[in-house]
Parts: structure tokens; sequence; C-alpha cells
């Protein structure tokens, strides 16, 4: 929930499944890191969902960019660290590789106002898949 599409994919020049990567493939695929940037689980009513948005160009979906506090795209607040694994998965048999919905009472986060005010100072230090992402440890203070 805090890595996943934060980075543009390395491997752009391979033919493989967007929807399977870990990885951003354009503006409307990309999430800010939540504990970077603050920003809600709210949509933004700004943000151009529809539109292509250049890769120089950030700001042409949100006029806010990258300091808005709202989330840009269905990504961004499906994956919000507040929302994220809260929602029951409402497609029988998911298929999904990285669902951001639970599927089982196991995989359900419940998620505690007072535990969510202080959740940004727990951020894991390894990323998702082991081996796949560059580590960024030094750079982040951990």
């Amino acid at each position: 929930m805090f890595f996943y599409k934060t980075e543009f994919c390395p491997f752009n020049l391979t033919k493989h499944d967007p929807s399977k990567c870990v990885y951003a493939h354009n503006w409307q695929d990309y999430r800010r890191r939540p504990d970077q940037y603050s920003y809600e689980a709210i949509p933004c009513y700004n943000w151009k969902t529809k539109d292509y948005i250049s890769i120089g160009d950030y700001n042409s979906g949100c006029e806010r960019g990258f300091h808005c506090n709202m989330c840009h795209g269905w990504k961004e607040q499906q994956y919000h660290p507040s929302f994220y694994k809260t929602v029951k998965c409402e497609s029988e048999g998911c298929r999904k590789g990285s669902c951001p919905n639970y599927h089982s009472e196991k995989e359900r986060r419940m998620i505690d106002n007072d535990i969510m005010s202080h959740a940004f100072r727990y951020v894991p230090k390894n990323r998702i898949v082991e081996g796949v992402f560059k580590s960024n440890v030094s750079r982040m203070g951990f």
C-alpha cells in the first residue's frame, strides 16, 4: 500500500501486462507515496480521470499537482492507508494480483483513528516484492 505504482516502470521497453505490473505506466496509473505526500482518501474534483496527461506535465491533471490534499485517481484512493483492505471484495473468485479489497477476515484491516494519526511512523522498511524494487532506506532516514 505504500509503494504500489509509486515509481515508473523500468521495464517499459519489454512486452508485459501493465495491469499485473507493480510499477506505474502513465500518470493515471501513478500514485504519490502516501508517506511523502499528505492527501486524504477523497477523490479530487479537479483530477482529469479520462484525459491523457503527458509524462512531463503532472500539473495538467490537477492544478495543485503533487501538493493536492485529495486523491488523484481511483488507485490513490483504493491503495490509501486509510482505505486499503478495509472493504470486502465483491468479485467472486477475484483474480486481481493486487486487489485493494479484502477477501477473508484474515486479510481485513481495521483502522483505528488514533493509529491512523501515527501511521506514517511505521512505514515498512522493505518493498512489496523482494529483489524487484530499489531500496531507498538510506535516503529516507530509516
